[in-house]
């Protein structure tokens, strides 16, 4: 999940609904493999795409308000605290992510081991892409 795939001079609207297409990959291919995740992890895909969702609401809303805003500068506030809003949610899944590894505990350490390296994964992949979307549109 990258906002930077999006390209550059886009606004806002473009980056959130990359985001939230790239989400929506990212929640199915992880749909896919979730029998093969470790315990804990199986509702991961369901975080993420709560987290789409989400964004896109939050897309929608900014579309909206861009296009009422009478000046630039107005345009390019709602485009910020739109970001900062997606950013949020996209840390609170990393988050939802973490605390949903951290209630299942297993007494082997292979295991453990797979499914704290997983979950990392998974969360840092939600926080990157929540940085990169804020420092893509800033620019």
């Amino acid at each position: 999940v990258s906002a930077a795939n999006c390209g550059t001079g886009a606004g806002v609207d473009v980056y959130l609904s990359c985001l939230s297409d790239g989400l929506a990959d990212f929640a199915t291919q992880l749909d896919s493999i979730s029998t093969d995740l470790p315990p804990g992890l199986q509702n991961v895909a369901r975080i993420v795409q709560d987290a789409r969702v989400e964004i896109e609401a939050i897309r929608q809303t900014a579309q909206t308000a861009v296009a009422a805003a009478a000046t630039p500068a107005a345009q390019q506030q709602v485009a910020q605290q739109a970001t900062q809003q997606a950013a949020a949610v996209l840390n609170t899944a990393a988050q939802e992510v973490r605390a949903s590894a951290e209630l299942q505990t297993t007494t082997d350490p292979d295991v453990a081991a797979i499914q704290a390296q997983t979950t990392e994964t998974v969360a840092a992949a939600l926080e990157t892409a929540g940085t990169e979307l804020v420092e893509v549109t800033q620019l």
